[in-house]
């Protein structure tokens, strides 16, 4: 695991100052400014600017853990260090609520016939213990319906990424692997991405490319999830490369060959790695604002539910173009769980696209 270190932030702070003394140089005339002064006040920039950045380095926890992390000699000292320090720091500055799209498409005239019977108590349980050939649109009701999110297969061909899961590929033409056989590795990579399911929820509730994307322009609603537990979370960070993981697999090896890793304890290792690159996606996806829950050795894709995952259900806010059968099933939802339900509105008055505000209805069936 790599950070960038320290001698690269004084190289840029470096650059700094030689910028300014130059640029002291250029305008000591216009200013009139003797040559020693122009120095010695670059000098101080520099100085001081380095030591802000010290400071910034000690006050910072994650600051602190890198550099102990780029201390170690050994890939697995690294990569204990990585899990059992860095990604716990990480989950401290999660938000307090993160957010479901959910898409939904227009009702058909068997669907609103559904929808008009499910405002009943006893209907809905019935619907939930009954429905097993549900529409699409049904299925996304059902996981409201039963406190639960879908969990998809990491490797599942529905994804809308076409290269989900398999960023982190071995490269053997750049670095050849000694310890290990490439064919066997690839399996071993495949296995634990069979295995892996994820959800993913966002950051924010207010952005048009989601709306748009995830929650059929607007047609569809959003879930607001206060996070309980961080265990099964895991933030997603975007990268340019297409596989920056290989030095991973190799400094492994190194320490393999030098004895000072079991291969048990690196195939740990890699399996570790393989489970929080899952949720690296390239750069190009930034706009999502990613955090996933992660459950492995599931039998299926499946509900799980909002307890199990970590998560409560605080808020329902449905799209603008959301049909009148689906929003009243929405708002009736929130109301049974005692909670806020909200409508986007388009905002054509400040640099924001959408609000999100307070959508006070009462239905009545």
């Amino acid at each position: 695991m790599y950070f960038k270190r320290e001698k690269n932030e004084f190289l840029r702070l470096l650059c700094f100052g030689a910028t300014f003394f130059v640029a002291g140089m250029i305008f000591e005339d216009m200013l009139n400014l003797n040559g020693h002064i122009v120095t010695l006040i670059g000098i101080g920039i520099h100085l001081f600017a380095y030591i802000i950045y010290r400071l910034i380095v000690a006050l910072n926890p994650l600051k602190r853990i890198e550099r102990k992390i780029n201390k170690q000699p050994y890939k697995h000292q690294q990569l204990k260090m990585y899990f059992d320090e860095y990604i716990p720091e990480t989950k401290k500055s999660y938000p307090k609520k993160i957010y479901k799209y959910v898409s939904l498409t227009t009702p058909t005239d068997e669907e609103k016939n559904t929808l008009a019977t499910l405002f009943k108590s006893p209907n809905l349980k019935k619907w939930i213990k009954g429905s097993s050939n549900r529409t699409i649109n049904e299925n996304k009701l059902y996981s409201l319906a039963t406190d639960s999110l879908w969990f998809t297969r990491s490797n599942s061909a529905t994804l809308n990424d076409p290269f989900e899961g398999r960023r982190n590929s071995y490269d053997d033409d750049l670095f050849p692997f000694e310890a290990w056989q490439i064919e066997y590795l690839k399996q071993f990579a495949e296995n634990i991405r069979n295995n892996l399911f994820i959800c993913c929820l966002s950051k924010n509730n207010d952005s048009p490319p989601m709306w748009a994307n995830y929650a059929n322009n607007y047609n569809g609603y959003c879930l607001e999830f206060e996070i309980l537990d961080t265990n099964n979370l895991c933030e997603v960070y975007y990268t340019y490369g297409k596989n920056p993981f290989n030095f991973e697999y190799k400094g492994l090896e190194n320490d393999l060959l030098e004895d000072k890793i079991t291969r048990d304890e690196a195939y740990k290792y890699i399996e570790q790695l393989h489970i929080y690159w899952a949720s690296s996606k390239h750069s190009d996806w930034n706009y999502e604002d990613e955090i996933r829950a992660l459950f492995c050795n599931l039998n299926k894709d499946m509900n799980i539910a909002y307890e199990t995952i970590g998560i409560k259900l605080s808020a329902i806010i449905v799209g603008h173009n959301c049909s009148k059968e689906y929003q009243d099933f929405l708002v009736y939802m929130a109301k049974r769980l005692s909670i806020p339900v909200k409508i986007t509105t388009l905002n054509t008055t400040t640099n924001n696209y959408i609000d999100v505000i307070n959508y006070d209805v009462t239905i009545k069936h």
